[in-house]
Order: structure tokens, then C-alpha cells, then sequence
């Protein structure tokens, strides 16, 4: 794996490990799933050529990757756009509103992800002023920049990261990683 470009890598990964760990993850995705997790970050670290105790923060930071769990939030938001895109069957309208009220269904949980993002108040089914690729693009960046504040948290409480907090302010893939 030592011999094999960043980019190439970065390929293998978004089109075999993603999509494998993420396949339906817009139903059953909102939860953290740590073995989920565990298998993407053996797999950065075996890129990297770093140990299995090198911490989490870094080895993510240093890819530019962010945690699964975020990119199956922005999956499920996106799926949400798709069906209430479809909303103008009164049969789906119905079982819509009807599961928008129970605290225990899926559409309450992109109701969690909206509100951890500020924007409980949105009910696109009721018509919105975004167009979707606006609305996505603002919601990623919400979650991404929730985690970042995570992140950031992480590596400055690490006290074997006192050097990289000082010289990595922010993820990103870094010129190592692609050399």
C-alpha cells in the first residue's frame, strides 16, 4: 500500500470502503456505530503506515477525512430532499406527516440532524426558499464545521499532540499524505 498514490487510494476508498460501510445508511445511519468507524480508521492508518495507538484525531485530520457518521448524516439529509420532493402524492403526504410525529421514526432523527445544525425551524415539505444543492451545500458545511470544533477540542486536549496542535490548525489532507 506504501507504493500506491494518494489519489489512487483515496478512489479505492470512497468507492469500495464508503460505499460499503455507508450501503443504506440513509435509514439506518443517524447512530454512531464504533465498529463502523473502527474498520475506517484501520484503513486510513494502514495508508498512513501508523500504529494502531496513533490517535484518531490525527490520523483523520492528516487524511482529511471526516468521521462516517458525518457523511451518513449528509446521506440521510439528502434522501430526506428526496422524498419530500415527492410529497405531492397525497398518499406519501399522509404517511409523512403521519411519522413526523413519532419521536421514534427516521424523520425524527433528520429532525435531530437539522436542529444540531440551527435549522429546526426548516420543514421543507412545506415549501423552502433554498433550492436543494444550496440547502445540502449549507448543511454540510454546518456538520462539518460542528465536528471541526470537535476535532480541534480533541487534539488540543491530547497531551500527546502538543506539537501537531501547533502545526495542524485544521483537517485537511495534508502534503505528506499525497507525496
Amino acid at each position: 500500500m506504501k507504493s500506491m498514490r494518494f489519489e489512487t487510494y483515496k478512489k479505492l476508498y470512497d468507492t469500495g470502503v464508503m460505499s460499503a460501510l455507508n450501503y443504506g445508511s440513509e435509514i439506518w445511519g443517524h447512530k454512531y456505530y464504533q465498529k463502523l468507524e473502527t474498520v475506517l480508521h484501520r484503513y486510513i492508518k494502514q495508508f498512513l503506515g501508523t500504529t494502531k495507538t496513533t490517535p484518531t484525531s490525527m490520523v483523520l485530520g492528516d487524511f482529511g477525512e471526516y468521521p462516517l457518521r458525518i457523511q451518513r448524516q449528509l446521506k440521510i439529509i439528502k434522501y430526506w430532499l428526496h422524498i419530500i420532493s415527492f410529497l405531492d402524492s397525497i398518499l406519501l403526504r399522509v404517511v409523512y406527516v403521519a411519522i413526523k410525529r413519532n419521536n421514534r421514526s427516521w424523520s425524527h432523527d433528520v429532525r435531530e440532524i437539522l436542529r444540531s445544525c440551527y435549522m429546526e425551524v426548516v420543514d421543507l415539505a412545506d415549501g423552502h426558499p433554498y433550492t436543494d444543492t444550496y440547502f445540502m451545500e449549507l448543511i454540510k458545511a454546518r456538520i462539518q464545521s460542528k465536528y471541526c470544533e470537535i476535532w480541534a477540542g480533541d487534539v488540543n486536549t491530547m497531551s500527546k499532540l502538543e506539537l501537531y496542535k501547533t502545526i495542524k490548525p485544521s483537517i485537511g489532507v495534508e502534503h505528506y499524505v499525497k507525496a
